[in-house]
């Protein structure tokens, strides 16, 4: 059954930063781009792209953790700062394997200390 993530925007879900920037690809209209990973959670993240993509795009996403391969699909958002060389994205769907796999893998970043701030543990 997929896993549709809905946030409470009262409650800011943990974020990891990624570490060594793993390449990521996404798929814009069967149109592959290559990006590369700086920030996690359960409810997107940032990424530097070969290209930026118009907010409100959808496109799925292919993204390699140390859990495994997580798939998923993902609309593009705006950039808080123009200037910023990330885009921020934010998940729309995933398997319910990819979202087990996903918070493993944030799981993992926690525990090395790659946490943003000290926050609660991801369940």
């Amino acid at each position: 059954m997929a896993y549709f993530p809905q946030t409470d925007r009262r409650i800011r879900s943990p974020r990891v930063r990624v570490p060594q920037g793993p390449k990521v690809l996404f798929l814009v209209d069967n149109d592959p781009i290559e990006g590369v990973l700086h920030k996690l959670s359960l409810t997107g993240g940032a990424v530097q792209m070969a290209r930026e993509c118009a907010p409100g795009v959808l496109a799925e996403i292919r993204l390699h953790t140390s859990s495994g391969t997580v798939q998923a699909v993902v609309e593009m958002l705006a950039k808080n700062d123009r200037n910023a060389p990330e885009q921020p994205f934010r998940f729309v769907a995933l398997g319910d394997d990819d979202q087990k796999l996903l918070v493993r893998a944030i799981k993992n970043l926690r525990k090395q200390g790659f946490g943003d701030a000290v926050e609660d543990a991801v369940e």
